[in-house]
């Protein structure tokens, strides 16, 4: 393990531009050959670290063993290196490579453009078939967290080619919620393929909830480099309907299972995760009735309110991730009463408004054992995180 930590470390110092520099003369003599090759060396190199971090036990030999720890240190790096060299080779191509977020001034030395399009779209083209297929298997989630980590990293063009390659695999996935919807009526399917198509299912969903975090690193950098900017259209645009309506599919279906499964928990962070990052005012009315209506279901497990549900089996995971959902709806979703919103927009915020009242008042309650054993404040989470995470008009509120 640390022959190839080493080896990482001396590619980072061959290829990419040091803190006091712009530029690295040496990757201007490579070729687009060595780059793609280099590219699916590091990515088979992560997925073997992670199988040996989570399939075979810890060791401390003399010859170094398969340490957990080393071998997550090493994927880690790797990722870390992949998603710089990506940036960097996509920063200084020609200025219309880069959508125009050169600040329109040409470099006086442009890297060519496929070198990028060597190392980067070449590694997403092989990993991304493997989302739509198997996100579940050892390969699927180390090339998710692969692709994830080049789209965080990355820059916007990367960022919007992982996201054209990997969502419309995993949306294909998720499917199944249809299909499974649909078998609910029949009992056709057995328990083990229902098993085995919702571990399919919660891999595929928290694949997306990757992708959009790595949106929202993305944006977020951008956005203060380029002083407020906004990125138009929106990288999400044309997936978030799809996916709130995934998300909404999954969260009925366990509510009306009263499950919260691995799969209960993934959509919980996708919702989360969309929230934080789509634009809200391009969502349309089904979205908006969609969301809230997963809400409701969140809410009813953590607030104690009259139309409340006794979920005392749920696992404190669930109750928390519930919590996180609801305080980052309050944070994002309420409206400036200056600010000009669409009437979707409005709408949402209005139930935002409601849930805060609905949260003052079942954190003002004395905890009900009947409600929650525990009696875990997940009521408090929720207003911690929207204090935390929202504006400042919305902790005055």
């Amino acid at each position: 393990v640390e022959d190839k930590l080493d080896a990482v470390r001396d590619l980072s110092v061959l290829l990419l531009p040091s803190s006091s520099e712009n530029t690295n003369p040496n990757i201007r003599r490579v070729t687009t050959a060595f780059l793609t090759e280099l590219s699916s060396s590091l990515a088979r190199v992560h997925e073997q670290s992670i199988t040996s971090a989570t399939g075979s036990p810890t060791t401390d030999d003399a010859t170094g063993g398969l340490d957990a720890e080393d071998q997550i240190s090493l994927a880690s790096s790797i990722r870390q290196f992949s998603s710089t060299l990506a940036h960097w080779l996509e920063e200084n191509g020609p200025s219309s490579f880069g959508f125009g977020l050169n600040g329109g001034e040409e470099k006086a030395e442009m890297i060519d453009s496929s070198l990028w399009e060597a190392f980067v779209v070449d590694i997403i083209r092989r990993l991304s078939p493997t989302l739509g297929s198997a996100p579940q298997g050892l390969h699927g989630r180390a090339s998710t967290a692969y692709l994830a980590s080049l789209a965080a990293g990355g820059g916007l063009v990367t960022l919007n080619k992982v996201l054209q390659s990997c969502i419309p695999g995993f949306l294909g996935v998720l499917a199944l919620l249809d299909e499974n919807r649909e078998d609910s009526t029949t009992s056709t399917q057995s328990s083990n393929a229902k098993n085995r198509d919702e571990e399919k299912m919660a891999a595929a969903m928290r694949g997306i909830a990757a992708l959009i975090s790595s949106c929202r690193v993305t944006l977020g950098r951008l956005e203060r480099k380029y002083r407020g900017v906004k990125i138009n259209p929106h990288p999400m645009l044309l997936y978030s309907s799809k996916i709130i309506q995934k998300i909404s599919l999954a969260l009925n279906s366990m509510a009306k299972h009263a499950d919260d499964s691995q799969l209960s928990l993934a959509a919980v962070a996708a919702l989360e995760s969309i929230l934080t990052t789509a634009d809200l005012q391009a969502l349309n009315e089904e979205d908006v009735n969609s969301m809230i209506k997963s809400f409701s279901t969140l809410a009813s497990f953590i607030l104690q309110t009259d139309d409340a549900v006794i979920k005392t089996s749920s696992s404190d995971e669930w109750k928390t991730a519930c919590a996180r959902a609801l305080g980052a709806l309050i944070s994002n979703g309420f409206v400036d009463v200056n600010a000009e919103v669409s009437e979707e927009c409005h709408h949402l915020g209005v139930y935002a408004e409601s849930l805060l009242r609905q949260t003052l008042l079942s954190a003002s309650s004395p905890p009900d054992v009947s409600f929650d054993s525990s009696c875990n404040r997940y009521d408090w989470i929720v207003l911690a995180g929207a204090c935390s995470n929202g504006p400042l008009f919305v902790s005055r509120r």
